[in-house]
């Protein structure tokens, strides 16, 4: 991945991330990043953010950053980091070429770590407030009962969220 690597233990556990990874994408597009999702089969997603084009590249100020999320038991993992190597190797390549452009070059590639590093940390506190957010939102759902509805006219096991029994229609009783 690279240098720089920001990871939590945040202590929510969602069932599912789908929420919580469409926010982090749309918190990022809001602020013009380019962005892909992809969820694996695990449950886990990983996001890519970046912006900057080609220019962008050549002096080292394009950023780009790989988020993970991944549900655990009692938490989630939140994961970013930011690739360096790929990106500014060309920078790199192009400042030991051109003396002069040694030093703005330099400068660029330390600006470019630098604004890198707190896209780590916007996205790791984005993660964290929408856990927050969808963690209120399940808890304030009504609970549904997963255990089946008994008709007291025939004594035949219905669905829990049936209303009238499948066996005889009687009105089921709450």
């Amino acid at each position: 991945m690279g240098l720089f690597k920001t990871s939590k233990s945040i202590p929510i556990a969602l069932s599912d991330l789908s929420p919580v990874a469409s926010d982090v994408v749309q918190h990022f597009q809001l602020k013009g990043f380019a962005t892909t999702s992809q969820r694996a089969i695990t449950g886990r997603f990983d996001i890519t953010v970046s912006k900057g084009g080609i220019f962008a590249a050549l002096i080292g100020t394009k950023r780009a950053l790989k988020i993970e999320i991944v549900s655990g038991d009692n938490h989630t993992e939140a994961k970013a980091g930011v690739g360096i190597f790929g990106q500014h190797a060309l920078a790199l390549v192009i400042a030991l070429l051109c003396d002069s452009l040694l030093w703005f070059l330099i400068f660029a590639q330390i600006y470019g770590l630098v604004r890198q590093a707190q896209l780590d940390d916007e996205a790791i506190s984005c993660i964290e407030e929408s856990l927050k957010v969808h963690r209120v939102a399940l808890s304030a759902a009504p609970a549904v009962s997963a255990r089946p509805r008994f008709c007291v006219e025939c004594g035949a096991s219905n669905a829990p969220d049936s209303t009238m029994c499948s066996h005889c229609g009687a009105k089921l009783v709450a």
